[in-house]
């Protein structure tokens, strides 16, 4: 019995630090964004497929259904817009501010659960959310050295300048935006079909969009990849499966939300660790104040 209680969250704790990887190494690889996006995700396609092959999903009677296709291409489309957006803002940006800005995703999440999985949020949640976006502001309220401002303000006037100056920051509201929509997306799809077999279709139809845009944009040569990236990016595609392998049965075991608070808090502490140490990122106190709050206001999120 423990070691099925266990299982929903080991996989979503597993799912969360394999993407912190993944960003890291997304973030460091020495190749364009297009090709480290068609060689990340292509290679999800083999462990996916393998997946599903375990499972016996291609024996089924009856392995797609219909009701699948219309949740299926808004995921597919919702996802390639997003993992184009995410990469470009971890290019732009420190890994330990644009990581946080996913805790908006549980909170959001929980209002599109609503509409299309009617799973409302109460005011638990709400206050949840409230703390999560003050966590955020705290994060971003530095102010610049030598700076003159003082008074109650002032740190809510350096936060709205500094999310307005970070390069990558609006690039992350849109991933926000995107990726809340794909776990209500995932949860409809994998009641139509199973966990791998999902996986399969969303990877292996971005990874064809994705070469048919670089082959159109720049020709078959940029499929051309320097030998210093081959590693990172073998390593980040085959985590890349594992992690989506391990969230999608997450989601099978547990709320949509409470997957997403395990991935984000585990993500957002990470980050700042990863940040610090692999990347010289620094670490400030409004930065560490920034993080308690926001992992003190996720799991209000997930209050029933």
């Amino acid at each position: 019995m423990l070691t099925a209680t266990l299982l929903g969250p080991g996989a979503a704790l597993g799912c969360g630090l394999a993407y912190l990887a993944i960003d890291y190494l997304r973030k460091v690889v020495d190749a364009p964004p297009r090709q480290t996006l068609f060689v990340f995700i292509g290679l999800q396609i083999p462990v996916l497929g393998g997946w599903a092959w375990y499972a016996g999903d291609f024996a089924a009677a009856t392995p797609v259904a219909a009701g699948y296709w219309l949740p299926g291409l808004a995921d597919i489309a919702a996802g390639m817009g997003a993992n184009v957006l995410y990469l470009l803002a971890l290019r732009r940006s420190p890994l330990s501010l644009m990581v946080p800005l996913l805790a908006l995703i549980p909170g959001v999440t929980l209002i599109l659960s609503g509409l299309l999985l009617g799973e409302w949020p109460g005011l638990p949640q709400s206050l949840g959310i409230l703390i999560v976006v003050a966590g955020l502001f705290v994060l971003y309220s530095a102010g610049e050295p030598g700076a003159a401002r003082s008074g109650i303000l002032a740190p809510l006037a350096n936060a709205v300048r500094n999310l307005r100056r970070e390069p990558g920051a609006r690039l992350m509201m849109g991933v926000v935006v995107l990726w809340s929509t794909t776990p209500s997306l995932d949860k409809l799809c994998i009641a139509q079909s199973s966990v791998g077999l999902h996986g399969l279709i969303q990877v292996t139809a971005i990874t064809a969009l994705i070469g048919v845009w670089i082959a159109a944009a720049d020709g078959v040569r940029a499929f051309a990849i320097k030998p210093r990236a081959r590693r990172p990016l073998l390593f980040a595609g085959v985590l890349g499966g594992a992690g989506y392998v391990l969230q999608l049965a997450a989601y099978q075991l547990m709320l949509v939300a409470a997957v997403e608070l395990i991935r984000r808090v585990s993500g957002i502490l990470g980050a700042q660790v990863v940040g610090r140490v692999k990347l010289a990122e620094p670490l400030t106190p409004a930065k560490i104040a920034g993080v308690v709050i926001i992992a003190a206001g996720l799991p209000l999120v997930l209050w029933n």
